[in-house]
């Protein structure tokens, strides 16, 4: 992101509003207190999403353009305020405990932890954790994300029983989305894109720390390929399935 959309980003922060999403037409959130998080309640499933996992609307604060004490602490209080909400209200949109949104929370989560060593941050991360150890949504990319993010928290906390179910369940993910020629099984180009991507991340991760990484590089220049094949002429992704009709972000395309 260009510095200045970094600066604009915290500026909104500032005003306790988190971003919304222009590419998916979703509007900015404020949120000045606990209670102003009910609001979340009626959004359709896609805003909801968006805004619960919390890394969607807080992240750029982080980034190392724009990032300081500041930024930092706007975002912990933040993240405090939603907890803190996320405990009290009896009321929740269905979303905020997908699997999906509870895994990029729980990796923005283990980001923030990094920042800021908070005891209410680090609880929430083992609650996230012990929900993912009991939920899993199958070998597609939401349990891909799943996945990816119980690894992360396992090498951060050293829990080897945990580390050993995230592979395990990498490993046979990857062996049902993509077919023996790199095509996804989940039949929409974006998704595709997705998994690929997604795959990349992951092989980086393994090298990180000292897993087989090359077993995913043949089937995943394969997808590649294919991937290639299905962007048109206009370079927009070719509209199978549900695929969005939209330009693909081409540097997810690269594998390093």
């Amino acid at each position: 992101m260009k510095k200045s959309s970094l600066k604009d980003n915290l500026d909104k922060l500032k005003n306790n509003i988190l971003k919304g999403d222009k590419r998916r037409n979703l509007n900015d959130l404020k949120i000045i207190n606990e209670s102003d998080w009910e609001q979340t309640n009626t959004l359709p499933d896609s805003a909801a999403w968006h805004f619960h996992t919390l890394g969607r609307p807080l992240s750029s604060n982080l980034y190392e353009k724009i990032g300081s004490d500041e930024s930092i602490d706007l975002v912990v209080k933040h993240v405090k305020m939603w907890i803190n909400w996320d405990k009290n209200s009896k009321i929740k949109h269905e979303q905020i405990y997908s699997g999906h949104t509870v895994a990029l929370r729980l990796e923005f989560l283990l980001l923030v932890y990094i920042f800021k060593q908070d005891s209410l941050i680090l609880k929430t991360i083992q609650e996230h954790i012990d929900f993912l150890k009991q939920n899993y949504d199958g070998d597609w990319n939401h349990g891909l994300d799943q996945s990816i993010a119980l690894l992360k928290a396992a090498y951060f906390f050293n829990l080897s029983a945990i580390k050993e179910l995230a592979i395990q369940r990498i490993y046979s993910n990857f062996n049902q989305i993509f077919d023996e020629e790199g095509v996804c099984q989940e039949q929409a180009i974006s998704y595709h894109h997705y998994n690929i991507y997604r795959f990349w991340h992951v092989m980086k991760i393994f090298k990180f720390i000292n897993e087989n990484y090359k077993i995913f590089e043949n089937k995943l220049n394969l997808a590649n390929n294919f991937l290639l094949w299905a962007i048109l002429s206009n370079w927009y992704y070719c509209n199978l399935g549900d695929t969005i009709y939209e330009k693909p972000i081409f540097s997810m395309i690269k594998n390093n």
